[in-house]
């Protein structure tokens, strides 16, 4: 399996994993109202009973339902840094080389172009000639090189332009930025923006129909940890100290 195959993978598994955290809810909610019928119905409880056992069939399911997002949360937060550490791996790399003759007439169009930069009789000829030879480049290897160069050239150009020209230049650079990307960089770098607002959003969305339900079905205590399990554990652990 190659990186971007990987990654890809990961990030179908951070999206699988948090969407079980609704799953879980309505599984909670189906098991536990069962439950709750029985103890409701049940002809050996007294009223006082009933209410004791409806009391630990709650806590019972509340360390269940935080035990269940405590795990998806480490689960989906492992697949999250795995995408994004791959993305990152893809973004790093350099795109293939293209053959060595056209690689040669670039570099001598390259020149040119930097030449022609320094000579042109005004800021706004030369954005002209920098884009047009931005935009007559497809190949992302060749790109890059302009990447690397730009900055040179627009000092070149802007050292007697204006906000305007400087503008122009900053579109031609995020233009040139996307150029300089292979496809599967351009989609290892939107599943690592994915990747990272999923790692650091909310399982349930506060307030919305899962959360809603779990507020109602266990308390407000359980809802309130239902998006932060670990806090919920450490605070039991230190009680329990």
């Amino acid at each position: 399996m190659t990186k971007f195959e990987e990654m890809q993978a990961s990030h179908e598994e951070m999206e699988t994993v948090r969407n079980r955290a609704k799953d879980i809810v309505l599984e909670a909610k189906t098991r536990y109202r069962d439950e709750l019928y029985k103890i409701r119905n049940d002809r050996m409880l007294s009223e006082e009973g009933k209410q004791q056992a409806k009391e630990e069939l709650r806590l019972k399911y509340q360390d269940a339902f935080l035990g269940s997002m405590l795990e998806i949360q480490d689960k989906a937060k492992a697949a999250a840094e795995r995408t994004i550490d791959l993305a990152t791996k893809i973004l790093l790399e350099d795109p293939a080389q293209p053959e060595e003759t056209e690689l040669a007439v670039f570099n001598q169009k390259l020149s040119d172009l930097k030449t022609s930069l320094l000579l042109a009789p005004n800021p706004e000829r030369g954005v002209e000639r920098l884009k047009a030879f931005v935009e007559e480049t497809s190949d992302p290897y060749l790109a890059k090189q302009i990447q690397a160069e730009f900055h040179d050239m627009a000092a070149s150009i802007v050292r007697d332009g204006s906000a305007t020209e400087k503008v122009k230049l900053n579109d031609l650079y995020t233009r040139l930025k996307s150029k300089s990307m292979t496809d599967e960089q351009k989609r290892a770098e939107t599943l690592k923006g994915l990747a990272t607002a999923g790692k650091n959003s909310d399982l349930l969305l506060d307030g919305g129909v899962h959360h809603n339900a779990i507020k109602e079905l266990l308390g407000p205590e359980t809802a309130m940890y239902a998006n932060k399990p670990h806090e919920y554990f450490d605070r039991m652990i230190d009680e329990q100290n």
